[in-house]
């Protein structure tokens, strides 16, 4: 199947499948996000040399052209190179509702260390008067 759609063995197809997929799969859970996107800029560029660079820049957006450029695929390697630089991101970068309720977790962990720490307190000057 995959010999007769492309020029590609059945092995690199599959294997560029397999990447393409699990490293999405990788970026969207943000596991082995850098890994993941390499192995998304390694492909892209692959298909830059193989299928995309004989069409020019831009992408087929009025039909005049027999295939699709490649602009699309230049971006996704510029975005895959800023996660493979940068990481995943932190916390901060995270949607304000997911910060809020960290913010919240934190500051009841730190009134009840601070509750803990008082009582310890209360009892050890109780302990001092007696």
């Amino acid at each position: 199947m995959f010999g007769t759609v492309t020029t590609l063995p059945s092995t690199l197809a599959f294997l560029v499948f397999a990447g393409e997929f699990l490293g999405g799969i990788g970026l969207i859970v943000g596991l082995f996000s850098r890994i993941a996107a390499m192995v998304i800029s390694v492909t892209m560029l692959g298909a830059i040399v193989t299928v995309h660079f004989r069409f020019g820049l831009f992408l087929k957006w009025f039909g005049n052209q027999k295939g699709h450029g490649i602009e699309y695929r230049l971006l996704a390697i510029a975005l895959a190179l800023v996660v493979v630089i940068k990481g995943r991101g932190s916390i901060r970068g995270r949607p304000y509702c997911m910060r809020a309720c960290l913010s919240r977790r934190t500051a009841r962990r730190q009134q009840q260390t601070m509750i803990m720490a008082a009582k310890r307190a209360q009892s050890q000057v109780l302990k001092v008067l007696k």
